[in-house]
């Protein structure tokens, strides 16, 4: 059974445990503008095409992009996920690939893991709620 709520461009990636938008991907035409961006980026950035992706917990950013949104999104709504972590992990960071389920922020917390000096270096490490533990790279 499919995790994923369509509305023509607009994919939401529900959590397995509580039905939360985990993950949330979408074509946004000219003009259009995400709910979550500061209005001065949005008048930068609002002039062309872009994919918007929105992870609970985690992050959220547009990127400008041409082709059709079909081709945009082929590879969500295939649900080929592996070919989206093989693109960036980010994409699909609160996917499971062990249980094969979304989970929102509430059910896998993100923790920042510093590692060496200086500071900035860190990656982000969770563990699903089935004990399944996963890294992303910054």
């Amino acid at each position: 059974m499919s995790s994923v709520a369509t509305m023509e461009y607009d994919l939401a990636f529900t959590c397995s445990e509580c039905g939360k938008v985990a993950t949330r991907v979408r074509v946004l035409e000219s003009g259009e503008v995400p709910e979550t961006q500061d209005p001065f980026w949005s008048s930068l950035t609002s002039d062309s095409r872009r994919i918007c992706i929105e992870i609970d917990g985690f992050a959220s950013w547009t990127s400008r992009t041409t082709g059709s949104p079909q081709e945009i999104l082929r590879h969500w709504i295939a649900e080929d996920f592996l070919a989206l972590r093989d693109e960036d992990e980010t994409k699909v960071a609160n996917r499971c690939f062990e249980c094969e389920k979304w989970y929102c922020s509430d059910h896998t917390p993100w923790e920042r893991i510093v590692y060496g000096a200086p500071a900035y270096d860190y990656y982000f490490a969770r563990v699903c709620p089935r004990g399944h533990e996963s890294t992303v790279e910054r």
